[in-house]
């Protein structure tokens, strides 16, 4: 399997190097390149094209958009390193185009973690962040744009339903009671949805609802991230 290639980016040097340090115990995760201001982010993406991009809050806020940075490297995921919990800036963060975020202050095995799951199309957060964004990104998404989503046309509405509970942190006895049907009902149907979207757990489904929440349909304007590939299309 070949190694997940990262580029580290922070303001501080002795930051990047503890990173690149702490990476290079893991054999599928390479440091591959860093980056210390806006114009070395621009030029290692560019260049180096990695399949990860850890990228230092204060750096993400003096970039340009995520998706013209990444329009030079379309399969580069970004996780998003933040002085604390992220709390209510984790839905922007997913608007802005990032898989996630994390403190800095993490576990030093929670970062190998997060990177290893955003690379397997996760998107990687705190339960309560992920409910929090889905809920505002539905929100804040015209109807027409979400008609318009790939995702509804594949499930049912049931289907749909429980992919929106699933995502916000709801297990499958939760998702029952709500519904009122049996988990048995919840277990068979949930393998049905992860068939059709090809996603290997809840983690997936997340991510993709996501995704599909903020894709806007071609030819439409405002905000959103039509031009990234959803996590199951790669």
């Amino acid at each position: 399997m070949a190694p997940i290639r990262v580029v580290v980016a922070d303001a501080q040097a002795s930051a990047r190097k503890r990173i690149c340090r702490l990476l290079a115990r893991y054999a599928r995760i390479e440091s591959v390149g860093e980056a210390g201001d806006a114009d070395q982010v621009k030029a290692a993406v560019a260049k180096l094209k990695p399949n990860m991009l850890l990228l230092d809050a204060s750096l993400f806020e003096e970039l340009e958009p995520l998706e013209t940075l990444l329009g030079k490297s379309p399969h580069t995921r970004v996780l998003l390193l933040t002085e604390g919990s992220p709390g209510d800036e984790f839905a922007r963060h997913i608007r802005a185009g990032a898989w996630g975020s994390l403190p800095k202050g993490e576990a030093k095995g929670v970062l190998a973690k997060a990177i290893k799951a955003v690379a397997a199309g996760e998107i990687w957060g705190k339960r309560t962040d992920i409910s929090r964004a889905i809920e505002e990104l539905a929100a804040v998404v015209p109807p027409v744009w979400r008609r318009a989503s790939s995702l509804p046309s594949r499930l049912t509405p049931r289907e749909v339903k429980i992919a929106q509970l699933v995502a916000r942190g709801c297990r499958n006895r939760e998702i029952a009671e709500r519904l009122r049907v049996s988990e048995k009902t919840v277990k068979n149907r949930l393998t049905l949805i992860f068939r059709k979207l090809a996603c290997r757990n809840r983690a997936q489904l997340a991510a993709l609802l996501m995704r599909s929440l903020w894709a806007r349909p071609a030819g439409t304007s405002g905000p959103g991230t039509s031009g990234r590939p959803s996590p199951t299309s790669r």
